[in-house]
């Protein structure tokens, strides 16, 4: 029997990981695809007014400034999260939804005028199409897996502001 040579199963001409090109071809292509099939939004970062210490939180949170900026809905089937439940609290609406935003957008728009890096858990997204805001509550930014070598996307884990 002739052992046939290891034949290398990706594509040697395209390189995600170390070609710079590449990457910002994808950085493009997912910018690009967020403004056809996004919907423009509004962003309020939250100003802390008064962190207290002891329980790790801030009561009284403002929200001044309101930045547009596009946002892909990622979650499609409609609104996740437990929904609309009886609790010994009352009526409870725990509506979740799930934006994606581009990296370099929000450090285009949000970034530079807020001093911000990344969007952060406790800012608050303007959604016009159903008239609601949306807290974020979880913000993925360190994915386990860097498909086209660097991270081009935010996913933005948000539930109904109260």
């Amino acid at each position: 029997m002739v052992s046939q040579p290891f034949v290398r199963g990706t594509n040697i001409y395209f390189d995600n990981y170390t070609h710079q090109g590449e990457q910002s071809l994808w950085e493009d292509i997912v910018i690009e695809s967020i403004k056809m099939y996004g919907h423009d939004c509004w962003y309020l970062p939250r100003e802390v007014v008064h962190y207290d210490s002891l329980y790790g939180a801030d009561d009284i949170s403002k929200y001044t400034k309101a930045i547009p900026i596009e946002l892909y809905i990622t979650s499609v089937d409609g609104f996740e999260g437990d929904g609309v439940f009886l609790s010994k609290f009352g009526l409870e609406i725990r509506d979740q939804v799930t934006f994606t935003v581009a990296k370099r957008i929000f450090e285009e728009e949000v970034g530079q005028d807020q001093q911000q890096i990344r969007p952060n858990e406790g800012d608050v997204i303007y959604f016009p199409l159903n008239d609601k805001l949306f807290q974020i509550k979880f913000v993925n930014y360190k994915p386990f897996f860097y498909q086209h070598g660097t991270l081009q996307t935010y996913d933005l884990v948000c539930e109904l502001f109260e």
